[in-house]
């Protein structure tokens, strides 16, 4: 759903935006972090949850550019069944080469430049590794969360996903109809 009404950017949001334009090769207006998972984690359902979360948090679904007046932002948040997390299987590899190959294209990925007028200002990547274990990567641009709202961000992503997980059974989110209807069980949330 895409909001055309203007929103004018916090003092902050400003301060960011003018300098990240006087220094457009800068990686560092962005944060990374990632969760390692020792166990099973659905990668189906997390994409779901992860896409709610964008949905939900205002801050994520905010897009930005500026005209004449300054830099400005509106309201543009994803389809339900988008799909805005990737996954990368490294379960093939050695536990040390599937951990250097995730530490790689994280390290890659955050220092990869993005200015606030982009459309890739937040990213979410679960990194399948060996032994069932798992990393699950976000960027996000400061220019839409801080430090202490990226906490916030994982811990509602925590919640709708295990709401999701204990809503629909795993095996059947897989198919179609089982992406749909924990599509619908997680928008009800």
């Amino acid at each position: 759903t895409t909001s055309t009404r203007r929103t004018e950017l916090t003092p902050a949001q400003r301060g960011i935006w003018y300098a990240q334009q006087l220094d457009t090769a800068n990686a560092t207006y962005q944060m990374g972090q990632y969760l390692e998972f020792d166990g099973w984690i659905d990668a189906d359902v997390l994409s779901i949850a992860w896409t709610k979360t964008v949905r939900d948090i205002d801050a994520l679904s905010l897009r930005f550019d500026a005209d004449r007046d300054g830099p400005f932002a509106w309201m543009e948040r994803p389809d339900p069944s988008d799909h805005l997390m990737s996954t990368v299987d490294l379960s093939a590899l050695s536990p040390r080469e599937a951990r250097d190959v995730a530490d790689q294209r994280m390290s890659e990925d955050l220092a990869t430049a993005r200015v606030p007028g982009s459309d890739d200002l937040s990213a979410a990547v679960l990194f399948q590794l060996p032994q069932g274990r798992s990393l699950f990567y976000q960027r996000m641009h400061h220019i839409m969360v801080n430090g202490y709202s990226a906490v916030m961000v994982t811990s509602y992503l925590s919640r709708v996903y295990s709401a999701v997980i204990q809503r629909v059974p795993p095996e059947s989110v897989s198919n179609r109809l089982g992406a749909r209807i924990a599509q619908a069980a997680a928008i009800r949330m």
